[in-house]
């Protein structure tokens, strides 16, 4: 009987593979529009999935464009939310770690955080909001 014959071990290479192919040919359809935080109002506010880059974050092979994490805001169901690292790039290996809690802003029952908060916690330099097109 023939049949094909794939190496077990090499199951997640090729899954791995396949994604990456399918995320860098449909790339070009997400268009990620970078603004600087300082630049922001600071009576803007923020819901849970806005999404966050810290430049320079010290990748010892990456290029400078490379060396970044992306952040994005999760409520934690109390008086915060997180900014938890989203970095979906190969070689970064930070996903989930939390680099600072932003208390809410008091926006009569929504569950908001204003960009005065992200500025006084997450900083501003180095520091953009991931704008998805």
């Amino acid at each position: 009987m023939l049949g094909l014959w794939v190496n077990i071990n090499l199951v997640p290479l090729i899954k791995r593979q396949s994604q990456l192919h399918l995320a860098k040919r449909y790339q070009p359809l997400i268009m990620k529009k970078l603004i600087p935080v300082a630049d922001l109002k600071d009576d803007l506010e923020f819901y849970k999935g806005a999404k966050f880059r810290l430049y320079g974050v010290g990748m010892s092979r990456a290029s400078e464009e490379e060396d970044y994490y992306d952040y994005m805001l999760i409520y934690d169901h109390d008086k915060h939310m997180i900014l938890a690292n989203v970095t979906s790039d190969l070689g970064k290996h930070k996903a989930g770690s939390v680099i600072c809690h932003v208390q809410l802003h008091d926006a009569e029952g929504r569950i908001v955080v204003s960009a005065a908060e992200i500025k006084r916690m997450f900083g501003t330099e180095k520091t953009f909001h991931i704008l998805e097109e």
